[in-house]
């Protein structure tokens, strides 16, 4: 347990390839530098610092609540897993692949963007915008909140689990295409599905 506080020009984590794991609380204030390897955040922690995670790295958000309000810039993996809610405060821009495996990730106040997103569990949620270029593909889980998603590079749904939009609005936009295979359920509970230009 306990609290690691990172502070002052840079802290710099995860450089080996077995992944490095904080058992206490992580407070940033500074810089966080994923050069190589996963840097999993498994206690919760307050972060007005900014974090860039390299290209083939993964920053992972697991047990408890973490609240980032610095920029968050990821070439390699986003992961949110486990439980708890982890709120994205800050601008956050993933040219890699945003995951959601468990727990709720918030995407608050702004626009955010990411490549790719991989949801097989947990929530998206927020009151920000995410915009997702590339493919969304979509397994189970769940979208809430006042925010919006946007799709510029369409949704994929598989699988036999149910989906659900929970008053948030997710927009099918830029001639993207959802394609939907499987036996789950995609519902729409005070929310809204926009499908723009495209088509499903």
């Amino acid at each position: 347990a306990g609290t690691t506080s990172g502070g002052g020009a840079s802290t710099t984590a995860g450089t080996t390839t077995t992944g490095t794991t904080t058992a206490g609380k992580f407070n940033n204030t500074g810089v966080v530098e994923v050069d190589s390897g996963t840097l999993v955040l498994a206690n919760g922690g307050t972060s007005t610092g900014t974090w860039d995670a390299a290209a083939g790295t993964v920053l992972q958000f697991s047990d408890g609540a973490h609240t980032l309000s610095g920029a968050v810039t990821v070439a390699g993996i986003l992961r949110k897993s486990s439980s708890y809610t982890t709120d994205i405060n800050g601008p956050c821009t993933v040219t890699g692949t945003t995951q959601i495996t468990g727990g709720t990730l918030n995407f608050n106040a702004g626009t955010h963007t990411s490549q790719l997103v991989t949801h097989t569990g947990g929530t998206l949620g927020g009151s920000g915008t995410l915009t997702v270029d590339g493919l969304y593909t979509w397994t189970g889980g769940s979208m809430v909140g006042s925010g919006v998603t946007t799709l510029n590079g369409g949704m994929a749904l598989s699988g036999s689990s149910d989906r659900l939009v929970h008053t948030r609005t997710l927009n099918n936009a830029n001639n993207g295409t959802i394609t939907w295979t499987g036996t789950g359920n995609l519902q729409v509970e005070d929310g809204q599905l926009n499908n723009q230009s495209g088509g499903l």
